[in-house]
């Protein structure tokens, strides 16, 4: 059973209770409620790269002309203030205790929650062993650990489905075309996992989509091991520069 203690919200910097599960090194919440609101608000987005739109609009301009190779993309948040802090937190300094919140995120959105649900299975987005190293741990296998503890009777995950190849340079400092470019091949299918893709309705689960080039390349390699389909969940989508 959890302990309900003041916990200082890591947005506003208010004070208010909230579970922390100290066996588990998990707060449920590291943020209050009203600023989780505030901050979660419903927002219109293609349908394929989970951009913001205008309202009634599903798919965006780039997508509606050259879309990408998944079927349906759904993003929890932007990747903007508060959340941007709060993922580099959890990813490069050590703060995993966010991870159960941002799955939180996650399945509380009804998109992303249908995409989970109607699934065969998931598949997550490998890191690189550079990637690892640094962290510590793997960020998106956690967000997946805690999406199955919050969902009931989720559908299976094909764990090690995916291998990396090569010794890729980080997307961090690579631009849009540099970013496809670097990931060309990085990407392969374990042959362990050939007989659970084959055919299947696939979900691809991943933190963090900036350009999109990430769950492109790994869709690819998807479908070319014979998934049925392919549908993409991220935590956070990068918005366009202009906003």
């Amino acid at each position: 059973m959890p302990l309900h203690i003041p916990n200082q919200c890591r947005i506003c910097e208010q004070w208010h209770c909230t579970p922390v599960w100290l066996r588990r090194g998990r707060v449920d919440r590291a943020w209050c409620g009203p600023c989780e609101v505030a901050f979660t608000r419903a927002a219109a987005r293609c349908i394929q790269c989970s951009l913001r739109t205008a309202p009634g609009i599903q798919r965006c301009a780039a997508c509606s002309q050259s879309p990408p190779n998944w079927s349906l993309g759904a993003a929890a948040v932007d990747y903007a203030f508060p959340w941007s802090g709060l993922i580099n937190a959890y990813k490069s300094q050590g703060d995993v205790g966010l991870g159960y919140g941002f799955a939180a995120l996650m399945h509380s959105n009804p998109i992303i929650s249908r995409l989970l649900r109607n699934a065969d299975a998931w598949v997550g987005v490998p890191v690189s062993d550079r990637a690892l190293s640094g962290r510590g741990f793997h960020q998106t296998a956690d967000l997946i650990t805690q999406l199955r503890h919050q969902l009931s009777l989720p559908p299976p995950e094909i764990r090690h489905a995916l291998g990396r190849l090569g010794t890729n340079k980080a997307q961090k400092a690579l631009g849009l075309h540099a970013r496809a470019d670097n990931l060309s091949g990085a990407f392969m299918v374990n042959a362990s996992a050939i007989d659970g893709i084959k055919g299947r309705h696939l979900v691809l689960i991943d933190d963090v989509s900036t350009t999109g080039a990430t769950l492109t390349a790994v869709t690819d390699v998807l479908l070319r091991a014979g998934a049925a389909s392919v549908n993409t969940v991220v935590l956070a989508r990068t918005p366009k520069p202009d906003g």
